[in-house]
């Protein structure tokens, strides 16, 4: 799928991994020609501060604090998107989606968002392995969002190895492609 000039909202969740997410926000901006947004949870802001990320995307980021102009965030924001991408998505993100909870600005997007909706978890592997998160991504994936498993055998942020990690970007992007193929 060509991303220039689709408009991805990207949305990053409380984990170690939102620390790569302006580069990640750059190569989907620069790299890939995407318009994007970008919406960050409360805990996102501990590994990942706006000003990094405002300058990858080329427009400010949203938060429970921070919504600019917007009348109506969430619902102008859903409107705006083609794709909303979380990433990296944690246990607690995955399970306040699969009980349509909406608790910050990113889940009220998530439940406004009539555009395809990707996750791509980032967590602990024990965590990942947990019943309930399990539960949680067959629940997202019978509503239809795609869940993009994380990547095994390499190290994670807390010195395990096993899954939880991000997978790489072009990766995301193909199953991204797809889930819109799907959607459309």
């Amino acid at each position: 799928m060509d991303w220039l000039n689709r408009r991805i909202l990207l949305g990053i969740g409380g984990s170690v991994a939102a620390a790569t997410m302006s580069q990640t926000a750059a190569a989907l901006r620069l790299g890939a020609g995407a318009r994007l947004r970008v919406v960050t949870t409360p805990a996102a802001e501990l590994f990942a501060t706006p000003l990094p990320l405002a300058a990858a995307a080329g427009h400010p980021v949203y938060s429970d604090g921070r919504t600019g102009d917007l009348i109506v965030p969430h619902v102008e924001l859903a409107a705006w998107a083609d794709l909303v991408l979380v990433m990296p998505a944690t246990a607690d993100l995955l399970a306040e989606a699969a009980l349509g909870l909406a608790p910050n600005l990113l889940t009220t997007v998530l439940l406004a968002a009539t555009c395809p909706v990707v996750m791509v978890p980032a967590m602990n592997a024990a965590m990942w392995a947990k019943p309930a998160v399990r539960r949680n991504v067959a629940t997202l994936r019978a509503d239809g969002v795609g869940v993009l498993d994380p990547v095994d055998g390499v190290s994670l942020g807390d010195g395990s190895v096993g899954p939880g990690a991000l997978p790489a970007l072009p990766q995301v992007l193909a199953f991204a492609a797809e889930a819109c193929r799907v959607a459309g």
